[in-house]
């Protein structure tokens, strides 16, 4: 299809070297129409899984609509539940093709609400992000103790024990994770981070 449209072969382009995805602004400057993109997904040959940008599903359509989703909020780390999987963390539940992307973004930040993201406001230092899979991603630690904030006291235990089991973590981290595990009763717990709903 590609070869006989060069604006779709350029923006193919673009998508291989991001993980399968692109913007819609890249994806115009390519050459191609809002008519052609819609078309594209009409026909199921893009996904749209966030508003402004497209996964070529010939990639691993999940790192692509995580990298969609980082394309389009760019000051955004992929956070809670997204992360896990990025992490490979065990016991999670099975992942949906419309699942949506958990963004954290930085308090105060100004963003409309956007089909297909979850997004979570807090502060985040250096040493709570990393690449997992080349995508911008809290570590594990800091994903960790999010699904610790939002989960239940025993999801919260196995996550730890499959943490120390996988040595997802580090030993120091994982004493400090449990320690606060135990001191704070489950109805106490506080939620470090607020999703946007």
């Amino acid at each position: 299809m590609s070869r006989h449209d060069p604006a779709l072969a350029r923006a193919l382009a673009v998508a291989c070297r991001q993980k399968g995805a692109l913007t819609r602004v890249q994806a115009r400057c390519a050459g191609l129409t809002d008519h052609r993109l819609h078309q594209l997904v009409q026909n199921e040959d893009w996904l749209n899984p966030v508003q402004g940008g497209y996964v070529v599903p010939t990639c691993d359509t999940y790192l692509g609509r995580c990298q969609a989703a980082l394309l389009v909020l760019p000051c955004a780390t992929l956070c809670g539940l997204t992360a896990a999987r990025l992490h490979e963390f065990p016991t999670l539940p099975p992942c949906s093709d419309d699942e949506p992307i958990h963004l954290l973004l930085p308090p105060g930040s100004s963003r409309r609400r956007n089909k297909g993201v979850v997004l979570w406001y807090d502060a985040m230092s250096a040493e709570q992000q990393e690449q997992v899979h080349g995508l911008r991603a809290t570590s594990a630690a800091r994903t960790l103790v999010d699904l610790l904030a939002s989960g239940s006291r025993d999801t919260a235990a196995s996550l730890l024990d499959h943490a120390a089991e996988g040595g997802l973590v580090a030993p120091e981290e994982l004493d400090e994770l449990r320690g606060a595990l135990d001191t704070q009763p489950e109805a106490t717990r506080p939620d470090p981070v607020r999703p946007d709903t």
